[in-house]
């Protein structure tokens, strides 16, 4: 029998591994600790969660539960049965708004029996094997039965974003209602003996496959007559479409057959200079990211980012604004009186709050950083540009305009380590053996990757998501390799960083070798990564070494502008003041060379990058702060000779 139910320093967690299949979207595991429960209860509510995840992942592998909604959809459902006073259930980013829109939606949908909206459903169910025919009038009550499940997902939705957790479902709501039956004006809705919705050909042209917004104004977003469409529709073409159903020009009814409504004519539409199409700003967000995804040069991680920060744009213009209505001048305004005020961590540390209400808090929270408030002004002025060339908007109202940030010392940004913090870094690491609750199977790339990137000046995923092979012998030096590989999910910053660098000597007598060979012979490793327990998730493999950072700033109170990636700023300071030729760190360090030559002809000898590497030499005896004795050269040359071997047989 599975248990989900872990004990860790004292505390319950509930825990449980996601597929491999499924890490892209999720992290390698689920893990939440259990507040005020007892044993009893806490093993109860793990099960019931551990089974009904189960279930989750198998429809998220069959494609009946979207990548795109997989993350805040199991992230609810945690909450719900984990957490009695349901704290992450207004977690949502999503407004309440947009909620509310989306259920009139249905709600108009539900009223209408019109079943040509449920085209996910009607998916879900063919990949069920169950075809369902929305022109056949017996398959519109199951249909309107969907229609009352989403009205009612929708609405605990909407209210949880409010933070109302007495909505019916987590808790009765005021007048004891619960939501295991449906609101009253919902369950009164007939279903039967509808009539058969048909369409023109000319409202089949103007549908859609993508459910975006539909229209905020009044209750029922679509007039009593007007003819609904054949999929779910974006909030401004139903808007058009009831225009144009009240300004069609008289049609004879003689001539349609009974029950057709009238043709449509499409009403001439002035737009302004320089505009080929009106959108709003919502649909001009989603095309955009969509553009981005097909393009296929951006992960997850980067594709959430651009639509956390265009987001902003959105809740601070307003969703159906008009493209080619936003003005410099509004931008100036969220410069100026936004982003100064708007806090960091919101999702974190301020669920469910709106943005005015950010805005008015007393005391005003931890505001953002100039540096990411220049960060979004980019997102949004690459947005921007994307727009006036497809011809959306006529001008770039970002164009010209800077986030001011105070004249500062560059290298100040990220500092390297002193000489003592790094003494008392490594002597921290070497210590964890002698702690309580020490992990062995962790210490291995907790030892290592610091080491490595102190010494090779690599970057923190470069080191994480090395690989066995990765670890080479090339002209008789032992080297590492950097470089992407999308079936092994490894992945690079740019092409200067791929690269293939000799290793330092301090690693080879520290046993750097010997611990790779070591892996090599280990028959029960679960993996070929040289550092097995680094899982993938969306920002890498580096997640599991995140906690670097948390130590050394807590517990060894070192300056908090330091953190892992100034080992790579220690390796440049060294070999910056020791090496005259800069295309040789350049070669170490994955940076672009200079020019067509260094960018495109030019590689690294590596007996010269040898050469440079062994210059990077610390004020520190690292032998005697990670108490090893250092291996002499034959050892080493052995070490080199094995490894060639076991290269050469797992190749074959």
């Amino acid at each position: 029998m599975d248990c989900y139910l872990q004990k860790r320093r004292g505390r319950w967690y509930f825990r449980i591994r996601v597929p491999k299949e499924l890490h892209r979207c999720l992290h390698a595991e689920i893990s939440y600790p259990i507040h005020g429960s007892d044993l009893t209860t806490a093993l109860f509510r793990c099960k019931l969660l551990g089974e009904r995840l189960k279930e989750i992942f198998e429809k998220a592998k069959n494609g009946i539960i979207g990548m795109g909604i997989l993350n805040d959809f199991v992230r609810e459902f945690c909450a719900n049965i984990l957490y009695s006073d349901a704290s992450l259930m207004t977690s949502s980013t999503v407004p309440a708004a947009d909620y509310e829109r989306m259920r009139r939606f249905y709600q108009t949908c539900l009223e209408r029996k019109y079943p040509y909206a449920a085209q996910d459903f009607i998916s879900v169910a063919e990949h069920q094997g169950v075809t369902i025919d929305p022109d056949d009038p017996a398959s519109l009550p199951i249909i309107m039965n969907y229609y009352q499940g989403l009205i009612e997902t929708y609405r605990i939705l909407m209210e949880r974003a409010s933070g109302n957790l007495r909505n019916g479902y987590d808790a009765p709501d005021a007048s004891g209602h619960m939501s295991a039956e449906l609101s009253p004006e919902d369950a009164t809705i007939s279903v039967a003996g509808a009539p058969p919705v048909i369409l023109t050909d000319e409202e089949l042209e103007h549908t859609s496959d993508i459910f975006e917004r539909v229209s905020a104004e009044g209750n029922n977003p679509l007039p009593e007559d007007a003819p609904l469409r054949h999929t779910m529709s974006l909030s401004e073409k139903l808007a058009q479409l009831s225009r144009r159903r009240k300004n069609t020009a008289t049609a004879s009814s003689s001539s349609m057959p009974a029950g057709l409504p009238a043709p449509l004519t499409q009403q001439p539409q002035t737009l302004p200079p320089g505009i080929d199409q009106v959108l709003t700003l919502d649909e001009g967000i989603e095309k955009y990211v969509q553009e981005r995804e097909a393009d296929g040069d951006l992960d997850i991680k980067a594709l959430r980012t651009i639509r956390s920060m265009l987001s902003l744009l959105s809740e601070s213009l307003g969703p159906d604004r008009k493209l080619y209505e936003i003005k410099r001048d509004m931008i100036v305004k969220l410069l100026s009186e936004v982003l100064p005020k708007y806090p960091r961590h919101r999702e974190k540390l301020y669920p469910g709050k709106s943005l005015p209400e950010l805005l008015k808090m007393t005391p005003a929270p931890d505001p953002l950083s100039k540096k990411t408030q220049a960060n979004y002004l980019s997102y949004w002025s690459t947005f921007f540009r994307w727009c006036v060339q497809c011809e959306y908007m006529s001008s770039d109202p970002t164009a010209r305009l800077k986030v001011r940030r105070k004249v500062h010392d560059k290298t100040e940004e990220r500092p390297a380590f002193t000489t003592d913090e790094l003494k008392q870094i490594f002597a921290d690491i070497a210590a964890m053996p002698d702690r309580p609750h020490f992990q062995r199977k962790l210490y291995d790339f907790r030892f290592w990757v610091p080491l490595i990137a102190l010494y090779q000046g690599m970057r923190l995923n470069e080191i994480c998501q090395l690989f066995l092979d990765d670890v080479c012998v090339e002209d008789g030096l032992p080297c590492l390799r950097v470089r992407p590989d999308e079936g092994r999910e490894q992945k690079v910053k740019n092409s200067s960083s791929i690269r293939t660098i000799p290793i330092h000597s301090v690693l080879l007598k520290l046993g750097f070798l010997d611990y790779v060979i070591s892996r090599y012979k280990d028959k029960c490793r679960k993996n070929d990564q040289l550092f097995e327990e680094l899982t993938r998730t969306i920002g890498g493999h580096q997640r599991k070494m995140q906690r670097f950072n948390v130590r050394i700033h807590k517990a060894l109170k070192i300056d908090s502008r330091k953190t892992f990636h100034s080992f790579r700023h220690n390796f440049d300071t060294v070999l910056s003041n020791t090496e005259g030729n800069v295309f040789l760190i350049q070669c170490l360090d994955g940076h672009a060379r200079q020019g067509e030559l260094g960018s495109r002809y030019s590689k690294g000898n590596l007996k010269n990058m040898k050469d440079t590497l062994e210059k990077v030499v610390y004020d520190l005896d690292i032998f005697k702060i990670m108490k090893r004795k250092p291996l002499d050269s034959k050892t080493i040359d052995q070490q080199v000779a094995q490894l060639t071997k076991l290269s050469a047989t797992s190749q074959a």
